[in-house]
């Protein structure tokens, strides 16, 4: 078989192959189950009873994502139908009476505010992670400009110049040897480099019979262009689709952290912690596949999602 057609099957072998493996681990991937979560059996006790989600603290650079994660995680819970919700206009308002700060405040001081508002159990969460869609790259771009500013800027300044230093090695000194012994040494040397041609004159023999026999080989497809373009199109595919593969995708990335704590006891009854990628194929798994793409670039609806697998939980 000739070089070029050789060279055909690699490549177009290795485009195939990686094509499908892409194929296969978006399609195949099963739905995302969670299982960073523990669920106490005293949570039974609080069945119809009343349940207060107070305002999340905010670990992310997003300042609206604590109202809206704290609205939809009360909305998820309030679909489950297990517990009786305190209204969120009575939170907030007992928050601006007493001069609450949601990222200040701590499990007993959560535990005291479930007793002014009547509650039997408290849930407290915080946002870990909120990025929209675009949003890491956008802030790549910036900081990226901020750099290429500075950058210019010190070198319109000026640049510090560099001060090289070299150092002087010692001089060797002459070693004497005895005529005798510098006449036997010569003839060794003159044997080895004897040896060594020899050895370079088999080696060039060989490079020569593969060489004529490669030029053989390719001057039977050089009067062939689409071998040539079949070969291009091979790595330039390869190409395309491991950049494609490998290269991260620009999505929308949500991360919480939910517990809920007894108002009487001060007892921890359930506590869940997960982040989600809008272009995880597991996460892209649980809504319909119209709306997947909906995961990737509404931050909205992935919070929705988000909250509904961490209220099932509950249930577990």
């Amino acid at each position: 078989m000739s070089v070029f057609y050789k060279e055909i099957r690699r490549w177009w072998g290795q485009a195939i192959v990686i094509t499908l493996a892409v194929m296969v681990s978006g399609c195949a991937a099963r739905p995302y189950k969670m299982t960073n979560f523990f669920t106490s059996k005293a949570i039974n006790d609080l069945r119809e009873k009343r349940v207060a989600v107070i305002p999340f603290k905010n670990l992310s650079p997003i300042p609206e994502a604590t109202d809206m994660l704290t609205d939809e995680f009360n909305l998820q819970l309030g679909k489950l139908g297990k517990f009786r919700l305190i209204e969120r206009i009575s939170i907030q308002e007992l928050f601006k009476e007493q001069d609450l700060d949601p990222e200040r405040i701590d499990e007993a001081t959560a535990v005291k505010i479930g007793k002014m508002l009547g509650a039997n159990a408290i849930i407290l969460g915080t946002v870990t992670t909120y990025y929209p869609y675009k949003y890491k790259e956008k802030k790549e771009a910036e900081e990226k400009e901020k750099k290429e500013l500075e950058r210019a800027r010190i070198e319109a300044a000026g640049a510090p110049k560099t001060v090289v230093i070299i150092e002087q090695q010692p001089e060797k000194q002459p070693v004497f040897v005895p005529p005798g012994q510098q006449k036997d040494k010569e003839k060794g040397w003159e044997k080895d480099k004897d040896k060594e041609k020899e050895k370079d004159k088999e080696k060039d023999k060989d490079k020569d019979k593969d060489k004529k026999k490669e030029e053989t080989e390719v001057k039977k497809d050089e009067g062939n262009p689409w071998v040539a373009l079949a070969i291009v199109g091979g790595i330039i595919l390869t190409a395309g689709i491991l950049v494609f593969a490998l290269s991260p995708k620009p999505t929308a990335e949500i991360g919480i952290s939910v517990r809920m704590v007894n108002v009487e006891t001060g007892e921890q009854l359930w506590q869940a912690k997960e982040t989600f990628k809008g272009n995880d194929p597991r996460i892209q798994a649980l809504v319909d596949p119209q709306d997947r793409d909906r995961l990737v670039k509404d931050v909205e609806f992935l919070s929705q999602t988000l909250c509904r697998e961490f209220a099932l939980t509950i249930e577990k």
